[in-house]
């Protein structure tokens, strides 16, 4: 475990502490929206990140991560942040880089609340995300 304190005139204004992690067990999605506009410009971002059984983020071990949209929705890209990756942009799914994929999210019409199905393989838990 390494601590970093940062000091201001020998008082502590911040603290970070990085831990080893252990396998992925778990991950998160985080969207960056989760309401979307009419109009073809309009998307959201779903972060994943891996974790351990702890919550602590999974940076040394890769999964493949796999999404399934209902209609009404379209995947517009999948990122990992690898430079050296080939995968393609348009699949359903990507492996993770660094414990982290992102996919971009939009409509193709405006009828409703509809969910993405996210799981990670070795992860038995799957998420939903509602998009509206």
């Amino acid at each position: 475990e390494v601590v970093v304190v940062g000091k201001n005139d020998g008082k502590e204004v911040c603290r970070e502490v990085l831990s080893t992690h252990g396998a992925a067990a778990a991950f998160t999605v985080t969207p960056s929206k989760t309401a979307l506009e009419e109009g073809p410009h309009q998307a959201a971002m779903l972060e994943i990140r891996l974790q351990d059984r702890e919550g602590r983020p999974v940076y040394a071990e890769e999964r493949q991560v796999s999404f399934a949209l209902e209609e009404g929705l379209v995947l517009m890209g999948l990122e990992n942040g690898d430079i050296a990756s080939h995968h393609d942009y348009t699949g359903s799914s990507i492996l993770t880089h660094h414990g982290h994929a992102l996919a971009v999210i939009g409509r193709s019409n405006s009828n409703g609340p509809r969910r993405v199905k996210v799981t990670v393989d070795g992860v038995l838990e799957e998420q939903y995300i509602t998009i509206s």
